[in-house]
């Protein structure tokens, strides 16, 4: 074996072993926090298909050609630099949802939660129209965190959402 086989094995195996646990961290993760809402499961499941296939599919194709390796180890170099990116973005996204518990809008991203109450005097629920497509501001009453959702990004029904938003600050009233 030469030195370049087994940097080979080790940039596929990195590449392999990295999509496997992002995947088996995106499961755990819809488990245990995902709640239905606002979400981007569509486009989070094509930036993790595409990184599958750039960073496994892919180079098994390519040391499949019978050029001595070198075309693979091209496709691995390539793999590397892309590969991150796509798998950073599934993660980003299908990590993410954004739902009403009780009275407030709670925000999900990684390891990360918002949480504002709508019935709150100072919360402030913000509308404005960004390319046609309605966007959501939902500000807390210290003007410290804010939720936004833009219909252009995410999926679900934003409408209903406001309108659920809007009914509990009705009640507060």
């Amino acid at each position: 074996m030469t030195s370049e086989t087994i940097l080979d094995i080790i940039l596929g195996s990195v590449l392999g072993l990295a999509n496997l646990l992002s995947a088996i961290y995106i499961i755990f993760w819809r488990r245990k926090k995902y709640s239905k809402g606002i979400h981007n499961t569509g486009s989070g499941g094509f930036f993790l298909f595409s990184s599958v296939c750039m960073g496994v599919v892919l180079p098994i194709g390519a040391f499949t050609y019978p050029d001595g390796g070198q075309s693979g180890t091209k496709a691995l170099i390539t793999a590397m630099v892309i590969c991150p990116i796509s798998l950073g973005a599934s993660l980003r996204l299908l990590c993410f949802c954004v739902f009403i518990d009780e009275k407030s809008v709670i925000e999900r991203v990684l390891w990360f939660e918002k949480r504002i109450r709508l019935d709150e005097p100072g919360a402030l629920i913000l509308l404005d129209i960004s390319y046609g497509r309605l966007v959501i501001s939902f500000i807390s009453e210290d003007k410290k965190k804010m939720i936004e959702i833009n219909e252009r990004y995410v999926e679900g029904d934003v409408s209903d959402f406001l309108e659920a938003c809007k009914q509990i600050r009705k009640e507060k009233q």
